[in-house]
Formats: C-alpha cells, sequence, structure tokens
C-alpha cells in the first residue's frame, strides 16, 4: 500500500465570509462555492473551509466547534520570496506571529493564524534568499544561480571531508545540498 498524493484538506470556520476574506487576500484561488462551504486552491492543493454551525452530522459537528482549531498542525505554504510576502502580509494588516527566521528545516519562515487560529506556514528555502535577492532579470537566472551555489556547496563539503578537516559521509554530502547547507554548516560538523 502507497499512497498517490495529498490532495487537500478541510477545516471548519466559525465565519465563511472573513475566512473566504482572508484567504483571498493571501492570494489563494477561490474555487467550488456553495451556501456552506468554499473551496480555495493554491495549485492543485485544496483547502475546503466549512461554516461550522451548518454540519448536520453529530459526530462532524463535535469536532466543528472544538475550540482550538488546528491544534498542532501547521499548513507549509512555498512562496517565492518570503520577506516580500511577510511585507504584503503586514500591508494588508495582518499580524504574522514573528518574523521570518531560518528554522532548522533549512527553511526561511514565518507563521500567520487564520481568523478561526488555523496555522499557516509561509516559506523558502534558505539558500534561495541568496538567489532570490539578487539583482537578476529573470526567474532563470536566479534558479541557475541557486543551483550554482548548491553545487559549489556539496564540492566544497567533498573537499573538506576528503582532505580530513571534518568527518562526513558521501550520502550526508548529498543530502546536504538539496537542503541548502551553507559553508559555515558544513564546518560546523564535528571535526576529526
Amino acid at each position: 500500500m502507497k499512497p498517490n498524493s495529498i490532495a487537500g484538506i478541510t477545516c471548519y470556520v466559525k465565519d465563511l465570509s472573513k475566512t473566504a476574506e482572508f484567504y483571498e487576500s493571501l492570494g489563494f484561488r477561490r474555487g467550488k462555492e456553495e451556501p456552506d462551504r468554499v473551496t480555495f486552491y493554491v495549485n492543485w492543493f485544496f483547502v475546503t473551509f466549512i461554516a461550522q454551525d451548518r454540519e448536520d452530522d453529530a459526530e462532524l459537528r463535535k469536532e466543528a466547534e472544538l475550540p482550538a482549531k488546528g491544534s498542532g498542525l501547521f499548513l507549509y505554504i512555498k512562496v517565492d520570496d518570503v520577506e516580500d510576502f511577510h511585507k504584503d502580509v503586514l500591508s494588508k494588516g495582518l499580524r504574522p506571529v514573528g518574523e521570518p527566521t531560518v528554522r532548522p528545516s533549512g527553511n526561511r519562515e514565518f507563521v500567520l493564524r487564520d481568523p478561526d487560529g488555523y496555522k499557516l506556514v509561509f516559506s523558502m528555502p534558505a539558500l534561495s534568499i541568496v538567489s532570490s535577492r539578487s539583482s537578476s532579470k529573470s526567474a532563470r537566472r536566479r534558479s541557475t544561480s541557486a543551483k550554482s551555489l548548491s553545487l559549489c556547496v556539496g564540492l566544497a563539503t567533498y573537499f573538506l571531508a576528503s582532505s580530513g578537516v571534518v568527518k562526513c559521509s558521501s550520502s550526508a554530502i548529498l543530502r546536504m545540498v538539496p537542503r541548502g547547507f551553507a559553508v559555515a554548516d558544513i564546518l560546523a560538523f564535528r571535526r576529526t
């Protein structure tokens, strides 16, 4: 048994129109609408919001009326430039939990709660900041710069490991590059 993909999620909300306005302001694409629900998309992934007071099923209604919506759940949303997106969020009068920061995952991200308390994490790979902040003329050039930097980091790690400066297996080197480790991160590995 193997899942094919994750298509979307369903969230119960108190005020359907307020929720719809919030997600539209963030750039989610509005999809199917019914009196008790509305669906939004980011590419193919959907989020369907259901008015909690319109749920007829008794068991589902208990779930819908829980006070801590999405407790422990974070919905990650990739953006091209997390700093610019954060500024846009602030300009709309929304209040993120904090500033964009680099997390242990290697992503630069910030959290924004929706009107019902569901947590949205807007993120981008920290390595991408170097290329997105450059004065390149096209997305292709930024992408090429990021790939070149990844290649340089991988080669630097290889040479440091092969010369005995750091203890690092070749599989660890391969795992580092896609996660966007910087040379400083490589040097932080346990020395031999």
